[in-house]
């Protein structure tokens, strides 16, 4: 492919895409036909749709939905277009059949040169045959204008390459024709073709581009009926997210809970930031609010220190001797309370041609707050000698302590309660007052405290900002 031709097809693309006007609508029910007369060009969407917002990992997807005019609304609409141009559906078919001989040779055209559609939808949309764009179709409804009107020149539109864009292609005996049709046409005949034959080709596209003319004109109506319907209605393009949920189980130290993510996210269509090809940007806040049941922490608090701690509690369970030591659960009353909440902003560009979404999180604050305590384990100690057989019995309570808010991963300890059960034989009394002995032993427990690593896994999926999103379209039962 030749530089020139790769040169002039960019060019026609860019221009094309600033021309055309994406028709304001979001992904809901696609509308293809009314009346067997085909809209899918205009990318007509309506009613709501279901959509899915999945995380990187860990969660299932949260259930929104996509909103926009109703079909009934655009039923409406299209009959009002009719009763405009005074037709009949059947009128419209007519010419709809002509347009698509218009898309064939615009398939045809693109194989030829190997465009891999790029150049066919160059060519639609230069040639006015995409709703809202310039060229031919701009004036199709002036008498004496429109899609004819490149052959105004008396030559089929063709002059020479020297005299428009410097094309000067030696032996091309027709230069550019004018209007964007005819450059794409002769960007073809330098590529190698031969110029008669495309030059019957641009004569048989502008023909039935000309028996197009109703079908065009009613979809160039249509969106501009329904885009001041919607003004004047205020009816909105919204991607909502109301309460959705999403709950999953996740371990904490070893122990098996459960959280609820809620999302309430609202996004609306930004009209300032549609881009060519039907690129819709919707944009607005969100806020997620992590409900955590923590029921698995509180029921195995030993197995959580032993976790917390690399496995220290197995260890002392296993020492074995004159001394025999042991650990369990301690709960009194015990409370594991967090809460979290995310809130930001969050975009999504929606590709209408393709039914994809590129969407993102834009965070601002991430809310942590815990409030952990009166839980954790009991360490139990029995002594024996062969004289006197048991002389020492105690146990001390050790709970987790946790009291925070605020965006890092919060401190949590684990301390002493002080609370001690402690029995000595009387024998060595004599030597210890039993109240000293206990004194010692109690304010060894109170003192004793050692701070842990938080599990970082409650705060997963969402463990880092702005973590990875897939939004996605579901089925409608109105396609």
């Amino acid at each position: 492919m030749s530089k020139r031709f790769v040169r002039l097809t960019c060019l026609t693309l860019a221009v094309t895409m600033t021309l055309i006007i994406a028709p304001t609508t979001a992904l809901a029910g696609k509308y293809t036909t009314y009346r067997d007369i085909d809209v899918s060009s205009l990318n007509l969407y309506c009613e709501w749709s279901d959509v899915e917002l999945a995380l990187g990992s860990g969660l299932p997807p949260f259930k929104g939905k996509i909103r926009d005019i109703t079909r009934q609304e655009l039923d409406s609409l299209c009959e009002q277009v009719l009763s405009d141009m005074n037709k009949l559906a059947g009128d419209i078919r007519d010419a709809q059949k002509a347009y698509k001989k218009f898309d064939e040779l615009a398939t045809k055209l693109d194989g030829m040169a190997y465009g891999d559609g790029v150049l066919k939808a160059a060519l639609l949309a230069a040639a006015g045959a995409v709703p809202g764009a310039t060229g031919v179709i701009g004036t199709i409804g002036s008498a004496g204008a429109g899609i004819a009107g490149d052959a105004a020149k008396g030559d089929g539109g063709w002059t020479s390459a020297a005299e428009n864009a410097g094309f000067a292609a030696a032996g091309l005996a027709a230069g550019l024709a004018a209007g964007p049709l005819g450059s794409i046409f002769v960007s073809l005949a330098q590529f190698g073709y031969n110029q008669y034959k495309l030059y019957d080709m641009k004569q048989e596209m502008e023909k039935v581009l000309q028996e197009s003319r109703l079908y065009l004109d009613f979809l160039n109506r249509l969106k501009k009926k329904i885009a001041e319907y919607k003004k004047r209605n205020e009816v909105k393009n919204e991607i909502v997210f109301e309460k959705a949920k999403s709950t999953h189980k996740f371990d904490f130290y070893d122990t098996e809970n459960w959280y609820q993510w809620e999302l309430n996210m609202t996004l609306n269509l930004d009209e300032s930031k549609t881009g060519g090809f039907g690129e819709h940007t919707y944009t607005g806040d969100f806020t997620i609010v992590v409900l955590y049941n923590m029921s698995g922490f509180l029921d195995n608090p030993r197995r959580a220190y032993n976790r917390a701690s690399d496995g220290r509690l197995d260890t002392i369970d296993k020492i074995q001797g004159q001394s025999k030591w042991s650990t369990a659960d301690y709960n009194k009353n015990g409370v594991a309370e967090i809460e979290r909440m995310i809130k930001g902003k969050a975009t999504a560009i929606v590709d209408m041609m393709n039914d994809k979404i590129d969407f993102k999180f834009e965070q601002n604050d991430d809310f942590r707050a815990t409030n952990i305590a009166n839980f954790g384990y009991t360490l139990s100690v029995i002594a024996s000698a062969p004289q006197i057989g048991k002389f020492w019995d105690a146990s001390g309570d050790f709970a987790f302590y946790s009291n925070y808010s605020g965006p890092d991963n919060p401190p949590i300890t684990l301390e002493g309660q002080g609370e001690t059960r402690y029995w000595i034989h009387p024998k060595f009394t004599e030597v210890y007052p039993l109240s000293a002995l206990q004194e010692m032993w109690e304010n060894n427990n109170k003192q004793w405290q050692k701070e842990i690593t938080f599990d970082e896994k409650a705060w997963r999926p969402w463990d880092y900002p702005n973590p990875r999103a897939e939004l996605r379209i579901m089925g409608n039962p109105s396609r």
